[in-house]
């Protein structure tokens, strides 16, 4: 429609344009650095003068002024919001500008390296797959010097009208808010994110192409004149992209088949050795036909990625499944620690509450019948000061009473269970039999 618009002049083209403008701004603020870009098609590619190509661009700052508006109202801030976690973000650890720059440098060689070569490919880049740097890191440079030198190359382009320029232009500002360095988003790096930046580079090279083959530097593929030799030159990289692609969707069989595949790749990254193992144990845990030796050597793959996750650094979603493994093998007391470890890292994590719970009063249903019934009743106790409200404990604890004929100190937790849950029969039961032994 912006192009209609251009050769046409009418204003429904432009109104049409802009709208379309503000659907793509309220479904990814990823596209807001375009905006340039359409004073720059005008002036570049339709060769129109600056002010046409300023005054024409009105509709889509309308649009965007919009989206500012209503981005303001439903958050309270126009740029920026919460500080990304550092496990998705690991910029954020930069103790000043510099380090910031240079690790945007290293985001941008990252970006720059994949178009040319999409080889390694990752399902994630979280902490600690691009280390935060200094100035003199060498890959920090790169990014930053040819990056810098496009620019200069671009600005250059734009005022002569070269057309090349509108592509450079677009890829530029395609990696400009994903590079960290003029706003910290929520993750340092992606895959996903180069896809402008992709589409503009695509254009740029066959443009290339297509004009090294106009003024005859290279063959034209299309005029038939062109040697086998030519052909087998192009059918190289062809070939090669095509096996890439397909090989990588094998893949990408199912995030099991991703996250260990990855994990090989990137070791470094929390992230995917968590992945690996939270995919290998969802695995075992809905596979019925495994027998217990796969289990346990599936279980030990779980546990190696989850300890080299907390040596890179500790987070609760890793103590969480390190804990839950533990609990299936009955090892209570490590399940009981990496639980603790993980309600450390954070209390309110879905679930893991409830299995420190379980945990506490499943070791104590295992140290009970071995006679250790002191050892049992603490565990119950500090199942009950993580979750004063868990009838199972207080009914559990009642129970280590009962069995050496204390009633009296038995009824209470009998009692209080039965308040928490009124539909148990046993919780019924136990009071019932309590105040009977004690001739109530």
């Amino acid at each position: 429609f912006w192009s209609r618009h251009l050769l046409s002049g009418k204003s429904n083209h432009l109104f049409a344009a802009s709208a379309l403008w503000f659907v793509s701004l309220m479904s990814k603020e990823g596209a807001l650095p375009l905006l340039p870009l359409f004073p720059l098609a005008a002036w570049i590619l339709y060769k129109k003068p600056v002010a046409e190509a300023l005054k024409g661009s009105l509709g889509f700052v309308v649009a965007t002024v919009f989206y500012f508006v209503l981005r303001y109202v439903a958050i309270g801030t126009v740029l920026g919001g919460s500080t990304p976690d550092v496990n998705d973000n690991n910029i954020v650890l930069a103790q000043n500008f510099g380090e910031r720059l240079a690790t945007g440098g290293v985001v941008l060689w990252h970006y720059l390296k994949l178009l040319v070569w999409p080889l390694p490919l990752s399902a994630d880049y979280s902490f600690n797959v691009i280390p935060v740097v200094g100035m003199s890191a060498t890959t920090a440079l790169l990014g930053l010097g040819l990056h810098l030198a496009l620019a200069g190359l671009t600005v250059w382009g734009i005022l002569r009208r070269a057309w090349w320029s509108f592509f450079t232009a677009g890829y530029l500002l395609s990696v400009v808010l994903f590079s960290q360095i003029f706003i910290v988003i929520g993750t340092i790096f992606g895959e996903r994110l180069i896809f402008n930046g992709s589409l503009f580079y695509s254009f740029a090279v066959v443009g290339l192409v297509a004009a090294a083959a106009t003024r005859k530097i290279i063959p034209d593929l299309a005029s038939g004149s062109a040697s086998k030799l030519w052909w087998g030159i192009w059918a190289v990289p062809l070939a090669a992209f095509a096996i890439l692609t397909i090989s990588r969707n094998t893949v990408w069989h199912d995030n099991l088949t991703l996250f260990k595949n990855d994990v090989e790749t990137y070791p470094q990254s929390v992230r995917l050795q968590n992945f690996a193992a939270v995919s290998q144990y969802n695995a075992i845990k809905t596979d019925s036909t495994l027998n217990q030796a796969a289990i346990d050597s599936l279980n030990t793959y779980c546990i190696q990625r989850l300890e080299a996750s907390l040596a890179i650094r500790p987070t609760p979603t890793a103590y969480q499944i390190l804990g839950s493994i533990r609990f299936d093998q009955k090892n209570y007391p490590e399940a009981i620690d990496n639980f603790k470890k993980g309600r450390v890292l954070f209390e309110n994590m879905p679930g893991l509450t409830e299995q420190l719970v379980r945990s506490h009063t499943a070791y104590a249903a295992q140290l009970g019948p071995a006679g250790k019934i002191d050892e049992a009743r603490a565990q119950l106790l500090e199942a009950i000061q993580v979750a004063p409200n868990d009838a199972e404990s207080h009914y559990l604890l009642g129970v280590s009473y009962g069995i050496v004929n204390q009633h009296a100190a038995a009824l209470p937790y009998f009692e209080k269970a039965l308040q928490l849950n009124s539909q148990d029969p046993r919780y019924v039961s136990a009071v019932q039999l309590a105040k009977s032994n004690l001739g109530q």
